[in-house]
């Protein structure tokens, strides 16, 4: 089933505000940021731990998540990873983001905001031993797919890196009926 563009879970206005947040504040970020936001736009709390690959998160936060919009950083610029998702069951966030330089977007090579966005659907997540059931399939299927593509020297292997996990998610919102997207942030 074909999707029309993600729509936000909150107002127009709350989307705006959120995608300045992440390009100004988050993208270019060399740690991981977590930022929760109401749907309405404003922001609830966030948390860091200055690493660059995760940011730890306790109990009490997971309790405060629920009916929240996550949005946090990939310093590399990659999609969202099935942790991202997890929690986002887990806590049942309205919508799960992950923004950073990505490759891949632009036709000039070069590294472009971008956020990697993933919504709750109307009827709830599904299970989430569905997503990585589903996530574990096709994650194999594009790693062989960009092989292949690597082998006849049709992809370098820092795009194929680059560009795994968002090809990934394209194929299991398609396969669950998930609304996923990546789009720039610059405007």
């Amino acid at each position: 089933m074909a999707h029309s563009p993600v729509r936000s879970a909150g107002t127009p206005a709350a989307e705006r505000r959120l995608r300045t947040i992440e390009r100004d504040e988050l993208a270019r970020r060399p740690t991981e940021k977590a930022i929760f936001f109401a749907p309405r736009g404003s922001r609830v709390f966030e948390r860091t731990d200055h690493d660059p690959r995760q940011v730890r998160l306790g109990p009490k936060d997971v309790e405060r998540m629920c009916g929240l919009v996550m949005t946090h950083n990939h310093p590399g610029g990659r999609s969202l990873s099935l942790d991202d998702v997890d929690l986002a069951v887990c806590a049942d966030l309205v919508e799960v983001r992950a923004v950073g330089m990505a490759l891949g977007v632009a036709a000039s090579g070069q590294r472009v905001p971008v956020a990697h966005r993933l919504l709750r659907p109307p009827g709830g997540w599904p299970p989430i031993v569905d997503i990585a059931a589903t996530y574990e399939r096709h994650s194999e299927t594009v790693f062989g797919e960009f092989w292949a593509r690597i082998d006849d020297g049709r992809l370098s292997r820092r795009l194929a890196n680059a560009l795994h996990l968002h090809e990934v998610w394209i194929r299991v919102a398609r396969a669950l009926d998930l609304r996923y997207e990546r789009t720039p942030l610059d405007d």
